[in-house]
């Protein structure tokens, strides 16, 4: 087990490999770390790497420590922001995250904004996690009609991934 203050080192570094390690470590370990503020600092930081490689891992993180971190409000606006990233992966990554926690997040009625939004990306492959989230949390959504009109729509859907 690495402790907090190598995370914390790796979290700052200039590499990105370092940063990137930093986060796997994070979601690995941070349940058992006994400074949950420190850690949730690093992630926090490491949700808005400038590289992409970071924010994914750092977005599959959040999702895996949600429920611990001492500023779930935080972590909530992280993972929002997350599901708006300029990279596809990072998007996929932060609606897998957003599958897991959807039942913790503060605000269900942008959650499922994001989620509209995210049935509608570019990338199939978002369009398609996005889609596992309605089925999987469909009674948690504010408003059922609408999350049936998503269903039908994808079922339309022309990719064949879908």
């Amino acid at each position: 087990m690495t402790d907090l203050a190598e995370i914390n080192k790796r979290s700052i570094s200039k590499k990105i490999e370092d940063r990137r390690e930093a986060a796997e470590l994070l979601k690995a370990q941070f349940s058992s770390l006994t400074n949950r503020d420190r850690a949730w600092q690093d992630l926090h930081r490491l949700t808005q790497d400038k590289s992409s490689c970071v924010r994914f891992i750092a977005a599959y993180a959040l999702g895996s420590a949600f429920s611990l971190v001492p500023d779930q409000d935080q972590a909530w606006q992280d993972l929002h922001r997350l599901t708006q990233d300029e990279d596809s992966d990072v998007r996929w990554n932060a609606v897998y995250a957003l599958r897991s926690v959807f039942s913790l997040v503060p605000d269900k009625d942008q959650a499922w904004q994001d989620l509209v939004r995210l049935i509608q990306d570019e990338d199939s492959n978002v369009r398609w996690n996005a889609a596992h989230i309605l089925e999987s949390s469909f009674s948690q959504v504010p408003d059922k009609d609408l999350a049936w009109q998503d269903l039908i729509r994808l079922t339309q859907d022309k990719d064949g991934n879908m």
